[in-house]
C-alpha cells in the first residue's frame, strides 16, 4: 500500500471512529462511603450539642453574647457562653438550604447541599520547588498567579484556594488584598480566600463588586468566599476572626466556618471525641453567623486533623486522617431538603431504579399521613411505629429496617408521648439495593 493510500485509509478510520467520551468531572455524586451507623451519628451529634450547652465557648464578642443570651444562651461567671440545643437548631434550620457558589463563567457553579462533590486547591505552602527540581525557595505572588492559571485550565479543579503564600508581600493587609486580586486575575473559577483584619474586607468586596458589575450582581451570584477560622481549639472563639465574619456577611460574601482541631494536641485523642469537639466548635461558628445575620450564607466546615505524637507535627497522610475527615460529611446536621414529591434529597437517590424512585416517595407520604392521623391519647409510640412499618412494607420496593419515635433533643427512643418535649419519628428502609433514611417532627 502506498503512503497516499495508507493516509487515506487512516483518515477514513478516524472519521468513522466515534468521538471520545469525556468523563464527567463536575459535581460527582457523593454519599457512597458510609462509615458511621445511625447510632454513631446520633451519639456524636448529641455529644457536640452537649459540649456547647454544658461546657460552652469563650471569647464571643460582647454584642453577639448579648444576642445569644436573648435566645436562651447562658454566660457563666467564668465567661463561658453556653449555647443551648434549641439555639443551635435555629441556626442550623436557617442555613439548611441549598447554597450555590459561583464562578465568573457559566458552568462553574458549585451546588452545595445537593450531595455533589467538588475538588479544589489549597495548602498555603510557604516554599516551592524551583524549576531545577532540587532547590526550595520562598513562594511569591507570581507563583500564586501561575497556580491560578493552572487551576483555570484543569477541568478536574472546580475552585481555587491559595496553594502557596506570597512571601514577597510584607504586610498582612497587602497580602490579603494581593492574594484575592491575583487569584481573581488568574482564574474565573470560584475563589476561597481569607482576611486577617475586619477593616480589610471592604477592599476585597470592592474588587468583587467591580468585577461583577455592581454590588447587587455579586450578592446574587457570589464568586468569592472567605475562609473563617473562627475558633482556636479547644473551644475558644477568635474574636478578630468573628469580626471578619461579620464584615464578610455585611458585604454579602459567603463564609466558611472552619475548625482545625488537632487530635492529640488541641482535641481529644480518641477519634470520636475529637470529631465531637470539632463539630461543636464548627456549630459555634454557625451560631455566630446566625446571630450576625439570619440570612447569611454560611458553610459548615469541620476539619479535624491528626497529630503525630512523636513530633507534634500534623500527620496529613495517615489512615486516621482519612477516616476522621470522612466522618463529618456523614453527620452534618441540618433541616431536610426534599424533592417535589417529598423524598428527602440525597445523592443515594441517583442509584434508585425508576420504579424504586417512585416507591421511595412513599416514605414521606406514609410518615406524613400517619402523623396527620395520630391520636396522642389513644396511640402509643410503639403502636404508631408499627402502623408506619406495616404501611411502608406494603410498598413493593421497600423493606423497613426500623421506625422509631425519639426525643428530638436526646434522640433517645420514647415509650410514651409527652407534648412538652419535641419528638420526631425516624425511619430507615431498604429500597431495592439502596438504604434510605428520613425523619419528621411529631410535635
Amino acid at each position: 500500500m502506498t503512503d497516499k493510500n495508507l493516509n487515506r485509509s487512516r483518515r477514513r478510520k478516524n472519521k468513522a471512529a466515534p468521538a471520545p467520551v469525556k468523563p464527567k468531572t463536575r459535581g460527582l455524586a457523593g454519599g457512597y462511603l458510609t462509615i458511621l451507623s445511625d447510632a454513631d451519628m446520633a451519639a456524636i451529634d448529641a455529644a457536640a450539642k452537649a459540649i456547647l450547652w454544658q461546657t460552652g465557648v469563650v471569647g464571643a464578642p460582647h454584642r453577639l453574647t448579648q444576642k445569644a443570651c436573648d435566645e436562651g444562651a447562658v454566660l457563666t461567671q467564668e465567661g463561658r457562653l453556653q449555647i443551648p440545643p434549641a439555639l443551635t437548631s435555629k441556626a442550623l434550620s436557617a442555613f439548611a438550604k441549598p447554597l450555590t457558589l459561583y464562578g465568573r463563567k457559566a458552568g462553574q457553579e458549585l451546588h452545595l447541599g445537593s450531595g455533589q462533590v467538588y475538588t479544589g486547591t489549597g495548602g498555603a505552602a510557604p516554599l516551592v520547588l524551583d524549576e531545577d527540581g532540587s532547590t526550595f525557595r520562598e513562594a511569591g505572588i507570581s507563583d500564586l498567579f501561575k497556580a491560578a492559571r493552572l487551576a483555570e485550565a484543569l477541568e478536574h479543579i472546580h475552585f481555587f484556594s491559595r496553594p502557596v503564600v506570597a512571601r514577597d508581600i510584607e504586610t498582612p493587609r497587602d497580602m490579603d488584598i494581593a492574594t484575592a486580586f491575583t487569584s481573581l486575575k488568574g482564574t474565573s473559577k470560584h475563589i476561597m480566600t481569607s482576611v486577617s483584619a475586619a477593616e480589610d474586607v471592604a477592599a476585597i468586596a470592592d474588587i468583587c463588586f467591580t468585577l461583577a458589575g455592581s454590588e447587587e450582581a455579586f450578592r446574587e451570584k457570589p464568586f468569592l468566599s472567605l475562609n473563617i477560622n473562627h475558633i482556636t481549639p479547644p473551644l475558644r472563639l477568635a474574636e478578630e476572626a468573628v469580626e471578619v465574619m461579620a464584615e464578610a456577611i455585611k458585604f454579602g460574601l459567603p463564609v466558611q466556618c472552619n475548625t482545625f482541631g488537632q487530635l492529640g494536641a488541641s482535641s481529644p485523642v480518641p477519634l470520636a471525641g475529637s470529631l465531637a469537639q470539632t463539630c461543636a466548635e464548627t456549630l459555634a461558628g454557625l451560631v455566630m453567623a446566625w446571630l450576625i445575620d439570619e440570612n447569611a450564607k454560611a458553610i459548615f466546615g469541620p476539619r479535624p486533623m491528626v497529630t503525630d505524637l512523636r513530633t507534634g507535627a500534623m500527620s496529613g497522610g495517615s489512615g486516621e486522617q482519612a477516616l476522621i475527615m470522612a466522618w463529618p460529611v456523614e453527620i452534618v446536621p441540618a433541616a431536610i431538603s426534599r424533592e417535589a414529591d417529598g423524598l428527602a434529597m440525597s445523592s443515594r437517590n441517583m442509584r434508585l431504579l425508576p420504579d424504586e424512585r417512585e416507591d421511595a416517595a412513599q416514605i414521606f407520604a406514609v410518615l406524613s399521613s400517619s402523623i396527620s392521623r395520630l391520636n396522642l391519647h389513644e396511640t402509643s409510640p410503639k403502636a404508631f411505629a408499627k402502623q408506619c412499618t406495616e404501611a411502608l412494607n406494603a410498598v413493593p420496593s421497600i423493606q423497613v429496617e426500623y421506625v422509631s419515635c425519639c426525643d428530638a433533643a436526646t434522640l433517645q427512643q420514647v415509650n410514651e408521648f409527652d407534648t412538652s418535649r419535641p419528638t420526631r419519628v425516624f425511619a430507615a428502609v431498604q429500597c431495592g439495593k439502596v438504604r434510605l433514611i428520613d425523619n419528621l417532627p411529631l410535635f
